[in-house]
């Protein structure tokens, strides 16, 4: 599977180097943050200017691609998940300069790796722009059509990546959740062998739903200790940004070279005789006065160059975990009723919009589990607004601030953060997270606590900084 784009490939007697041409339409601030740092996971890139057009040169020596690794080999679960985690990390390293998502190059063709998915290096193409999820699908693809069919676990976590990249309004974030849910011991196989009363009975749209959420509900495990007990894993996690001020190493470089020419000052001095009496001892007096001078000037230059102002500024993605695990889901005899009570099941399907998805098979017993589906909304309204919208809270996390790259509600307050606050649900349940901003985020004028999640209801009072918001729920 090759993609379209115009590549030339360029080789001399000790490099290789993969070339693709742009534009100087393209943001200048890209092509500096490509040259002057060395980013994990990307393929080191040299860019020359020729006549208004960018030519990228990729180094690709001793690299191979994807598709020449796997031309006569299958993919396992192991390497799956290593060859798209080193994706994910190398998404999550570009957040960290301000480079868009929609600029890596995922075709199978341009990632390349030194014989195992280990170690994976991605092509970034600035103005590239296409649908990173749209890219990840056709991924999958190719992958599901060289995975190993004989591994259960592999055929299992790459159709379900597949299956809810095809869905209208997925995320990277919900990919990333299942795989890193994915665990070859945890992964059981989900048949849809509903018993047949229940399949006549179901409404077309509910049947839509099961394949839908199929994908959606967590690994189910068997306890050892009981035969007949199943626990779903309902822990949450999500990501969080974080600003982070530092100091360049040319600052401290700078600072080095003062603390160096102090001492080399202080030496010169010494061996001059300034600092030495008439027989050539050295003078107390002269010491001190001259050790008071050279630090008093050595503290004043390091003070200009150590000033805070002149720290800079980067994101850290972090993980954060929120603890909602519920007690084990039981099965009790009920579960194994005959085709009465199986019926009877089936109406209150029809009644409700549950879904009946058969989890496994153990001999002659079926057990099933019966989810509700959610037909929640949320909003956000604009409180003090003459004319309020309701703006659609639809994925999550959802996060809230200035950065017009980062966040799915962009405020221009300027007292709001880039990364001011996110919105998780877990289990129907919503929470606001504070994540560090500078002046705060309010749930009914009560200030949150940095980095813990507190539950909102509907019509609770949502303020980021000076920005109220009123939180809707509808059903």
């Amino acid at each position: 599977m090759e993609s379209k784009l115009k590549k030339e490939f360029i080789r001399d007697m000790k490099s290789s180097y993969l070339v693709l041409k742009g534009d100087s339409r393209e943001q200048n601030y890209k092509n500096k943050m490509l040259s002057q740092y060395s980013i994990p996971g990307f393929l080191r890139i040299d860019i020359k200017s020729i006549n208004n057009m960018e030519l990228y040169y990729y180094d690709i020596t001793n690299l191979n691609t994807l598709e020449e690794t796997y031309d006569t080999r299958v993919f396992h679960f192991k390497d799956i998940k290593e060859l798209l985690e080193g994706i994910f990390d190398a998404i999550d390293n570009s957040r960290e300069y301000f480079l868009e998502q929609d600029d890596f190059i995922l075709y199978p063709d341009c990632l390349y790796m030194k014989e195992n998915t280990d170690n994976l290096k991605l092509c970034y193409y600035p103005g590239f722009r296409e649908s990173i999820i749209s890219q990840l699908s056709i991924l999958f693809e190719y992958i599901m059509n060289k995975a190993d069919y004989k591994e259960e676990s592999a055929v299992l976590l790459i159709y379900a990546l597949y299956k809810e990249s095809r869905e209208k309004n997925t995320t990277l974030y919900r990919l990333r959740d299942i795989l890193k849910e994915a665990a070859p011991k945890d992964i059981k196989v989900k048949k849809l062998k509903a018993p047949q009363q229940i399949i006549e009975n179901a409404a077309e749209d509910n049947i839509l739903a099961k394949d839908k959420l199929i994908s959606d509900i967590n690994t189910v495990k068997q306890p050892a200790a009981e035969e007949n007990g199943y626990q779903i894993n309902l822990n949450g996690e999500y990501e969080k940004q974080e600003e982070v001020s530092f100091y360049e190493t040319s600052t401290f470089i700078m600072g080095g070279a003062i603390v160096a020419g102090a001492l080399g000052f202080l030496f010169v001095l010494f061996r001059a005789g300034v600092l030495s009496d008439e027989l050539g001892h050295p003078d107390i007096i002269k010491v001190t006065a001259g050790l008071a001078i050279v630090i008093c000037l050595s503290g004043y230059a390091l003070t200009k160059v150590l000033d805070p102002k002149k720290k800079s500024t980067r994101l850290i993605t972090k993980l954060v975990y929120e603890d909602v695990t519920e007690e084990p889901l039981r099965t009790d005899q009920t579960a194994y009723r005959q085709s009465e009570e199986l019926t009877e099941a089936s109406q209150i399907l029809q009644e409700d919009n549950s879904v009946t998805i058969i989890l496994s098979e153990t001999e002659d017993k079926t057990e099933i589990l019966f989810t509700q589906l959610s037909l929640t909304c949320h909003y956000l309204v604009e409180k003090n607004s003459c004319n309020p919208a309701e703006i659609p809270v639809e994925t999550f996390p959802y996060y809230v601030g200035k950065d017009k790259n980062r966040n799915q509600l962009v405020l221009t307050e300027g007292s709001v953060s880039r990364l001011h606050a996110v919105i998780t649900k877990r289990d129907n349940t919503v929470f606001l997270t504070d994540l560090g901003s500078t002046n705060g985020t309010y749930v009914n004028g009560q200030r949150l606590e940095k980095n813990q999640p507190v539950q909102v209801d509907n019509s609770d009072e949502l303020a980021f900084s000076r920005e109220i918001y009123l939180f809707k729920i509808k059903e």
